[in-house]
């Protein structure tokens, strides 16, 4: 499933003067060109579908929600055009898996679009949660249509956008009741986690480039007891965050 979510990523040209003139214009103006982000989730080397019962190690669960925020910065080298600053203004997007409740959801994945600059890319580099700035801000701060807006993505206790969640419901004694909950939620500054991608690809003037990502959920928890790790809302929970943020950088692959 394709969800068009607001622009990740506004990119801005700051002034080339050194490199060219107002006789040149073309000189100073990157024509845009759009990259679509796709992110598939996985568990069990299968798609992820939102409430489908799954194997864990001997007991069965059920993921309910998983959705993380996401801030990105691209960075842009031109071959065509001079080499010139770019203004960039981060913008938290939200990537929600939550609503791939069948087969063909899972499969499609989450598709992020994004405006570009057109030219040749090298890398990008991901913030996995909300950015220090934007993390200092309040729901209240960002217009409805943003999802930093709900209240919802927010823990007050924390000061802090959550940056993950991931949350289900586990039979512990087989007796066929999910009656275990599952709260798995990440925040705060000391959580967020970076990631780099080098990549070479190339944005072209009205145009689509198109790059794949896969989110193993397997290797998402490894190194959690599920069954006895309930809520990262408990005190104490700090470790089981940053297990989890640590584990973005080989769960989530480039394909």
């Amino acid at each position: 499933m394709k969800k068009t979510l607001p622009i990740l990523l506004a990119i801005a040209i700051v002034s080339l003067a050194s490199n060219c003139n107002r006789k040149e214009p073309l000189c100073c103006e990157y024509p845009i060109g759009i990259l679509d982000l796709n992110f598939k989730a996985t568990y069990a080397n299968k798609p992820l579908v939102i409430n489908k019962i799954y194997d864990y190690e001997g007991k069965k669960i059920r993921f309910t929600r998983f959705q993380f925020f996401l801030t990105s910065d691209i960075n842009y080298f031109g071959d065509a055009k001079p080499t010139g600053q770019l203004s960039r203004v981060p913008i938290a997007n939200l990537v929600n898996f939550t609503d791939a409740n069948d087969s063909l959801k899972a499969a499609n994945g989450i598709t992020l679009k994004l405006n570009m600059g057109s030219g040749n890319y090298t890398s990008m580099n991901f913030d996995l949660g909300v950015s220090k700035t934007l993390n200092a801000k309040l729901p209240k701060d960002f217009t409805p249509a943003e999802p930093m807006s709900d209240g919802g993505n927010y823990w007050t206790d924390w000061k802090s956008f959550i940056f993950v969640k991931l949350e289900g419901l586990m039979d512990k004694d087989g007796d066929g009741r999910f009656e275990t909950g599952i709260t798995l939620h990440t925040g705060g500054d000391e959580a967020l986690a970076t990631m780099k991608f080098d990549k070479n690809y190339t944005i072209q003037e009205l145009k689509t480039t198109n790059v794949n990502f896969e989110l193993n959920v397997n290797e998402l928890v490894k190194g959690i007891d599920l069954a006895t790790v309930s809520s990262t809302h408990q005190v104490g929970a700090s470790p089981i965050m940053k297990i989890m943020m640590g584990n973005f950088t080989t769960a989530l692959t480039l394909k």
